[in-house]
């Protein structure tokens, strides 16, 4: 197994079961861990749980990690067809409109009240 995917199982061991199957990738660079999601709202409520995940973080013997940092997969990935990435502020209201049904279901309030206010920015500018 190489450092990558045993810093992606400890970064998954370390998150609550829910968030953890959505984290698809790890990459460490000048000790900063970016962790890639696999959808908008698990990338906005991990970047709430970034500070407790760095405090109980044990990657042994491998790299130094100081911060992390958040990316989402759907940002970045290509359009079909294309070897363009897509632009990393598109916006849609078919996302707003899934990122406020994932709030609703939230049991912090914090993370419900943010989840509520980027939905309904992306809603209102698609």
């Amino acid at each position: 197994m190489g450092i990558q995917a045993e810093i992606l199982r400890r970064v998954r061991q370390a998150l609550p079961d829910f968030m953890g199957l959505h984290c698809r990738h790890c990459v460490v660079r000048d000790e900063r861990l970016l962790i890639y999601m696999d959808s908008p709202a698990f990338a906005s409520q991990l970047r709430f749980y970034a500070p407790s995940l760095l405090e109980k973080l044990d990657v042994g013997s491998g790299p130094r990690i100081r911060d992390i940092q958040v990316r989402n997969l759907l940002a970045v990935a290509p359009e079909p067809g294309s070897s363009q990435p897509k632009p990393r502020n598109a916006r849609s209201s078919a996302s707003g409109e899934a990122l406020v049904a994932a709030a609703e279901g939230m049991a912090s309030e914090e993370i419900k009240a943010a989840l509520l206010r980027l939905g309904r920015t992306l809603r209102g500018a698609g």
